[in-house]
Parts: structure tokens; C-alpha cells; sequence
């Protein structure tokens, strides 16, 4: 059940930077073609550019990480859970055979 919770959050994850990726690819496309008619703005575009871009890297990276520690949590309690059914299975067949 953790797992398939961890790996709708997941794709929903996913979707959100995909989401937001194209939304920047969006704008800037929309900022490349004004800089073209605006000479020196465009200067400014790459710069703004590029820092949007490597804003978004890190905020990915950080989505990434979050994720991950997630999943690695997600395992621990599916670990833990599945320990603890032995263990219980182990008690029960200790009971039937007693």
C-alpha cells in the first residue's frame, strides 16, 4: 500500500516539473522571440535565461531528493511490515503446533 502511495507520488511529482518545465520552455520561447526584435534585451535574455534555468535545476534537484528520501521511507515501512507479518505468522504457527 506505501508503495503504491509512494509511486503515485511519483508520478505526480513528475507531472508537476514536467508541468512546470514546459511552462518555462514556454516562456522562454515566448522572451527568445522578443529579445531577436529588441537587440540589446537580448543580453539581458540570456542572462535571465539562464538563471531561470538554473533556479529550475535546483528546484528539481531538491523535488528529487525529497522524493528519494521519500521512497527510502516508504521501503523502511514496508520493511518493517513485513517483518513484523512474520513474525506474527511465526507466533501462529508456533500456536498450531502446540
Amino acid at each position: 500500500m506505501a508503495e503504491i502511495e509512494a509511486n503515485k507520488v511519483v508520478e505526480i511529482r513528475a507531472v508537476e516539473l514536467q508541468r512546470g518545465f514546459e511552462k518555462m520552455s514556454d516562456i522562454t520561447q515566448t522572451e527568445k522571440i522578443r529579445a531577436v526584435f529588441f537587440g540589446k534585451a537580448g543580453v539581458e535574455y540570456e542572462a535571465k535565461v539562464q538563471q531561470a534555468n538554473w533556479e529550475l535545476y535546483e528546484k528539481q534537484k531538491a523535488a528529487v531528493a525529497v522524493l528519494y528520501k521519500k521512497e527510502k521511507e516508504t521501503e523502511v515501512e514496508r520493511i518493517y511490515a513485513l517483518k513484523s507479518l512474520f513474525v506474527k505468522q511465526q507466533l501462529t504457527d508456533a500456536e498450531l503446533y502446540t
